[in-house]
């Protein structure tokens, strides 16, 4: 077996088949990998078990194959008044604002799995100002209820395990009393 760095350099590690097991935690983009000499029990111990665990769990996959993640977010609910792509909202009402996040893994684009975690943001005067989080639900479909009382950009980002940024930017202003 061979192993190639980022650098390309490639260096010939055994000459017999080897298992790599590995567990994803969900709060943290890293993975440590254990490398055995194929003699044990496959998926056996803490690192081969769970979800995600193993070689082709969705999650780790998903995480560490991530070429180009791709974010889509739009308000679900029709606005009172919309002006140059800009949507006017009530003050203080909740709006539903619907998505989906998908990743190119190989040659195809497959859904994020359940519980990949997406920031929000919002952008007042200048300043950025984080709001909270969502998580993916069923095929990498995303859904928030948002209520503001000011103008502002709402911005919905994901970063990918080896740094790739996807994000969406919504101009929101804010009109009168929520009914």
């Amino acid at each position: 077996m061979t192993v190639a760095d980022a650098a390309g350099n490639v260096t010939r590690l055994v000459d017999r088949p080897i298992t790599v097991l590995n567990t994803l935690p969900a709060s943290n983009p890293t993975v440590d990998l254990e490398i055995g000499g194929g003699s044990g029990p496959r998926g056996g111990g803490p690192s081969g078990s769970g979800p995600g665990g193993g070689v082709a769990g969705d999650e780790g996959t998903f995480l560490r194959d991530c070429r180009a993640p791709r974010l889509s977010m739009f308000l679900a609910q029709r606005p009172p008044r919309t002006r140059r792509g800009v949507a006017y909202l009530r003050k203080g009402r909740a709006y539903r604002f619907k998505g989906r996040l998908t990743c190119r893994a190989g040659s195809r684009r497959r859904s994020a799995p359940r519980g990949t975690p997406i920031e929000i943001l919002s952008r007042v005067r200048g300043r950025t100002i984080r709001k909270g989080g969502a998580t993916v639900h069923r095929k990498g479909r995303i859904t928030v209820l948002l209520a503001y009382r000011s103008a502002r950009t709402i911005v919905f980002r994901y970063r990918a395990a080896n740094g790739r940024t996807t994000r969406v930017k919504v101009k929101i202003r804010v009109i009168g009393r929520a009914r």
